[in-house]
């Protein structure tokens, strides 16, 4: 096992120093555990945001709000006159 020795200023130190019970070696050793697989979960994700699936989903969305749009828009002028048609196309 290989050692680490982190700087910290004396207002720290003089903090830890007041709780003698806590073995403070290993509350770092698990904070470090903790950040390494958040870390290593959000590499995950990124990894899964940026597969084939993912983006092949996201240009299928796309497409379907985009037809969903024409549709409502189709919709809208249906219910216009052909001076309000004109108003808006201009």
């Amino acid at each position: 096992m290989v050692s680490l020795t982190i700087p910290v200023s004396d207002e720290l130190k003089g903090g830890i120093t007041e709780f003698s019970w806590v073995n403070w070696s290993e509350t770092a050793r698990e904070e470090l555990i903790d950040e390494q697989q958040r870390h290593e979960a959000i590499e995950k994700m990124l990894r899964q945001l940026e597969s084939k699936e993912e983006r092949d989903f996201e240009a299928w969305a796309v497409k379907k709000g985009r037809e969903i749009n024409e549709e409502s828009w189709k919709r809208v002028l249906s219910t216009l006159s052909p001076q309000e048609k004109k108003t808006l196309l201009g």
